[in-house]
Parts: C-alpha cells; structure tokens; sequence
C-alpha cells in the first residue's frame, strides 16, 4: 500500500515550483517526493506512473479526499495498474498519519537546508526528483 498526500503551498522555485507530491511505502516507510508546479490529476498521475515505474504497482493506494485524487484521470490510471482506491475520511487526517507526519518533517528539513529565499526547494528532494524536476522545465 502506498499513501499520497500534497504538501504546500511553498515559496515559488526558480521553475515555479510550489508543491510537493509526496509518496509514502506504507510497509517499509520509504518516501518518493516529486516537485509540482500545479495540484493538477495529470500532473499527480504522472509522478505516481513515475513512481510505479521505479518500483512496482502496490496493491492499495490511499489518499484524501482531494479533487486531484478523486478526478477521472487518477481513477483511469489506478484501474489500470490494477490499484485500489482507498480515501481517508473528510477532516480526519489522522487516517494517514505517516504521511502527515512527514509532511511535518520535511517542512523543518527544508527550512534547514534551503536558503533564505527558498527558491532552490526542488534540488534538495531526491536525485531523482532532479531528473523529473528537468524534464518539466
């Protein structure tokens, strides 16, 4: 089971970046992170093909109630990577705690390492997050 969640909105990157697509391996806690420049479905469905690419399809995918997460776009691609839906509950986060919790986390990482300016929020993801952070500009 994997958990998807968006963090933001940050201060704009230099490629107008202001989201986080976050992704979270619920059994071994691994986390994917993908620089958005909008919460778009198209944009969210591809960082998850991306993701799934990189790895394998899991068998369960939770995620809040987020217009993104319910558009025909992601309901498409889940159905046909074989992936069940699940939705936390409106106004009950706690459902999804581990990805809450790193949202928290990366927020306090991020203030750590990126500039005053925080422009540069993109870089300090994940090497493969640069690759995908390229492609988009």
């Amino acid at each position: 089971m994997i958990k998807l969640d968006i963090s933001g909105p940050l201060p704009a990157s230099e490629n107008n970046f202001i989201y986080i697509l976050v992704i979270v391996c619920h059994f071994s806690k691994w986390v994917e992170l993908f620089p958005l420049k909008n919460q778009t479905a198209e944009e969210v469905a591809d960082c998850l093909f991306l993701c799934v690419c990189r790895h394998e399809a899991p068998e369960f995918a939770l995620s809040d109630q987020g217009t993104n997460f319910k558009s025909e776009v992601m309901s498409i691609l889940l159905e046909k990577l074989d992936i069940h839906r699940l939705r936390t509950s409106a106004y009950h986060p706690q459902w999804d705690g581990t990805t809450e919790r790193f949202n928290r986390t990366l927020e306090q990482m991020l203030t750590c390492y990126v500039p005053e300016n925080q422009k540069t929020f993109p870089v300090w993801l994940s090497p493969t997050t640069q690759v995908n952070t390229l492609q988009q500009n």
